[in-house]
């Protein structure tokens, strides 16, 4: 039996901006919960080192890693997009392309570990520190996340 079959999952519910959000994950975590006046970060880690994290810091965990794939990458991960479509507007055409609803990022951190980010409209959900035999059960848990209710 493979790693993926043996493992057991916890169905999450957490709120990010008057939204509620589901996501399943490996059991076996420590769950911290981080927050400023305007954002919310939830952070489930695991005794090897390996985390998820899921929340609307504009700057996340993973900052350091998407840094590492290069300027432009970078520049359009943590776009600031109400400035950029007020730039276009005043230019009158797209000079400068919108980051997508949907970006995903992944890379090999320099201890050989796996990362990835995704952001899906305003929220942030991703890993870092998880072996490779164990990205297919950390991907599970990112794509499980789905928006449940709006207050």
């Amino acid at each position: 039996m493979d790693i993926m079959a043996k493992t057991e999952y916890d169905s999450i519910k957490i709120r990010i901006k008057q939204k509620m959000y589901e996501i399943t994950i490996p059991k076996g975590y420590h769950l911290n919960s981080y927050s400023s006046i305007e954002e919310q970060e939830y952070v489930f880690s695991y005794p090897d080192s390996s985390c998820i994290y899921i929340g609307d810091f504009f700057y996340n965990r993973n900052e350091s890693n998407i840094k590492l794939l290069g300027d432009s990458i970078y520049n359009l991960r943590y776009q600031n997009i109400p400035l950029v479509k007020e730039t276009n507007a005043i230019i009158g055409k797209e000079i400068i392309p919108l980051r997508p609803d949907t970006l995903e990022l992944m890379g090999v951190q320099n201890n050989q570990l796996i990362w990835k980010d995704i952001v899906m409209d305003n929220v942030n959900v991703g890993y870092y520190n998880v072996p490779i035999l164990k990205v297919g059960i950390f991907n599970r848990a990112l794509f499980s996340v789905k928006k449940i209710s709006c207050d």
